[in-house]
């Protein structure tokens, strides 16, 4: 159970961890190594995201040179996507010409093997694949009416409803989250109670019935199955680190994050949060109610 009083127990208690010395752990540095084989040089914290393993395969974005990438687990090349030539907006144009704006943020996967890449740091499309890299559909684009939106960074396929699998995407710029059908209909939009309560959302993860939304701007907050908040991890409220990558280690302090980028449970039910620091930071969060 996550509550405000189980995180200040756990800050109390020194049981979270950890600052710079403690970021390396053993899963990560296999995930930088397969992006370094992929790249063809060495794997750096902007280089890409491995987003999931299938049937012994990894599928991951390579978000500054505009590429999807699918290897077996010893980094070997499956297949290779550029653009999506074939995306069209809803006006019929093209979503990039000649492959320009194309910088996508992140990967979710249908219970079919259907995957959908975000293309949030460019032209803010959802483009729809499948399992074996062939082009669907793409939907969405720039804009902050129901179905736009603004660095759609984080993407997620939320089985919470495990009858109803829905795409939940963590639309930061605008500071929302959004849901579409497998098939890129619109279907809600989910504002926070509190004026910018997540903090620029940028990913997800689920653990039974229960989701971790690292927000950007200094905060970690935990939704039910009804994405109603039921807590708030490391809230930071100081203006000179809340949001600021370029916090030095001397201004950041254990169990207070500048800027979460990345969230995942392990089986259990530990967090780990990457931030988005020039050095780097990781830090475990472990229930203790």
């Amino acid at each position: 159970m996550w509550d405000k009083g189980s995180w200040q127990h756990l800050h109390s208690s020194k049981s979270l961890g950890f600052g710079r010395e403690d970021r390396a752990e053993q899963t990560g540095e296999r995930t930088s190594n397969t992006v370094a084989r992929i790249v063809g040089k060495p794997a750096d914290h902007r280089a890409g995201t491995v987003a999931g393993t299938v049937i012994g395969e990894r599928l991951g974005e390579l978000t500054g040179q505009g590429r999807i990438v699918k290897t077996n687990l010893d980094g070997e090349v499956v297949f290779n996507l550029g653009y999506p030539q074939d995306a069209k907006d809803a006006g019929g144009k093209p979503c990039y010409e000649a492959g320009k704006g194309f910088v996508p943020t992140n990967i979710a996967f249908a219970p079919n093997g259907d995957f959908y890449v975000a293309d949030g740091y460019g032209k803010n499309f959802i483009h729809q694949y499948n399992s074996i890299g062939e082009y669907i559909r793409s939907w969405g684009g720039s804009g902050n009416k129901d179905g736009q939106m603004s660095c759609n960074h984080g993407l997620f396929t939320d089985t919470r409803d495990a009858a109803n699998p829905r795409i939940l995407v963590a639309d930061r710029s605008n500071e929302r989250l959004q849901y579409f059908s497998l098939d890129g209909k619109h279907l809600a939009t989910i504002k926070p109670a509190e004026q910018n309560g997540y903090r620029h959302p940028c990913h997800f993860d689920q653990r039974g019935d229960v989701m971790v939304c690292p927000g950007l701007h200094g905060r970690v907050t935990i939704l039910d199955k009804e994405n109603k908040v039921v807590a708030i991890l490391g809230d930071n409220e100081d203006p000179a680190t809340n949001g600021k990558n370029n916090a030095t280690a001397d201004k950041r302090k254990p169990g207070i994050f500048c800027s979460p980028h990345g969230a995942t449970f392990d089986r259990a039910g530990n967090i780990y949060i990457t931030e988005w620091v020039s050095d780097g930071r990781v830090m475990k969060l472990r229930p203790v109610a």
